[in-house]
């Protein structure tokens, strides 16, 4: 499984967002050993584009990236934290 993580701005200077996503990845290598990470790069497909965000905001698009599932993990300061879902048929060109 190809994974691309896709990172916020990090406006929100005191979230460590790779260690979000490391945790993450480290949950999901549980389930999927052959699990594969890396910082993803519009056109490449992915079986799972990973889009982790600091605040509410959740400032990164989705625009140009080629995945089967996205996963938007959102967390502002621990008050608020969410996650979604999207599914996408896209291949890359």
């Amino acid at each position: 499984m190809r994974v691309g993580v896709r990172y916020c701005g990090g406006c929100r200077a005191n979230y460590d967002r790779r260690a979000e996503a490391a945790r993450f990845v480290s949950r999901l290598r549980e389930e999927m050993p052959d699990a594969v990470s890396e910082d993803a790069a519009p056109g490449v497909h992915y079986d799972l584009l990973l889009v982790v965000c600091g605040c509410r905001a959740a400032c990164p698009s989705l625009a140009g990236f080629a995945y089967d599932k996205a996963i938007v993990i959102v967390d502002d300061e621990g008050i608020w934290r969410n996650e979604w879902v999207f599914k996408n048929n896209t291949k890359a060109s």
